[in-house]
């Protein structure tokens, strides 16, 4: 993905938001909301998520007042061009996913502040995923929410005093993904933290 201007980012940011408004408020469909998450994905990349909409709503009454709030938004544009997701954001309302029917495709992807680390991707991110819904076995759920956590605990603090090395996190994780492919047999599962994040059944 080719790097944005910062004209670019903002103007996709504000686009995001008020779109994210427009559809709690009713007055934007799922699919619309759909295209513009997949829109915002391409331009920004897989972390500008819902989510992350969410935390930074504890110091903003509304999604309109953040996107007008131009000090705020660079700092939001600036963190999700670094890879790193806020932390600490109290929810003071949550951005409603569309619904939707069973993920065709499903990306691994530890994030903070969600509790399963699954995200669903038919063409871009639309939003986490219940593991407990798509049936994965009580055991896997159980491996995957402590991988999350582990990356919840540490990431923000560079790894830190992590029990495991950066690279052998990355490497469980690669497994776990391989072992969900197998669960989800009637889904592509990709996963975010490798160099690569073609459907892990083509490997």
């Amino acid at each position: 993905m080719e790097a944005t201007s910062d004209g670019e980012g903002l103007d996709a940011l504000r686009a995001w938001l008020l779109t994210e408004d427009g559809h709690e408020r009713g007055e934007i469909t799922d699919d619309v909301l759909t295209v513009m998450r997949e829109h915002v994905v391409e331009v920004l990349g897989p972390q500008a998520t819902p989510d992350l909409l969410n935390r930074h709503l504890g110091q903003h009454p509304d999604l309109p007042v953040l996107a007008a709030d131009d000090a705020r938004l660079g700092e939001l544009l600036g963190e999700i061009r670094a890879g790193r997701r806020p932390h600490g954001h109290r929810r003071r309302r949550p951005v409603r996913q569309p619904a939707e029917a069973r993920p065709v495709a499903v990306m691994v992807m530890a994030e903070y502040g969600v509790t399963d680390p699954l995200w669903n991707r038919p063409f871009g991110f639309t939003g986490p995923v219940d593991l407990a819904e798509l049936g994965v076995s009580a055991a896997l759920i159980m491996r995957l929410r402590a991988w999350n956590e582990i990356f919840e605990q540490y990431g923000l603090v560079d790894w830190k005093g992590c029990p495991v090395p950066v690279d052998t996190w990355v490497s469980q994780g690669l497994t776990l993904a391989h072992q969900l492919q197998k669960e989800l047999w009637d889904m592509d599962v990709r996963y975010f933290h490798g160099d690569d994040d073609r459907p892990l059944r083509e490997h």
